[in-house]
């Protein structure tokens, strides 16, 4: 139920500034190659795109895991 006087949801706390959460390394990467993969492989379903485009992450530059050693 939506609150009248606050327009949001009780027991909600809002972020300061307004803004949302910025996207973490991983979801960022998942949101700019999942689309890529599609184009490449259209007939693939979704589960087979998700699990390629995470096996990816894990040699992907933009991987903090990555970035060790």
């Amino acid at each position: 139920m939506v609150s009248p006087t606050t327009g949001s949801k009780p027991g909600g706390s809002a972020r300061k500034g307004g803004g949302k959460k910025p996207l973490s390394a991983y979801h960022q990467f998942m949101k700019d190659e999942i689309p890529k993969y599609k184009t490449k492989n259209p007939d693939a379903p979704h589960k087979e795109v998700f699990k390629k485009v995470a096996e990816m992450w894990k040699g992907a530059k933009s991987n903090p895991a990555t970035q060790i050693g």
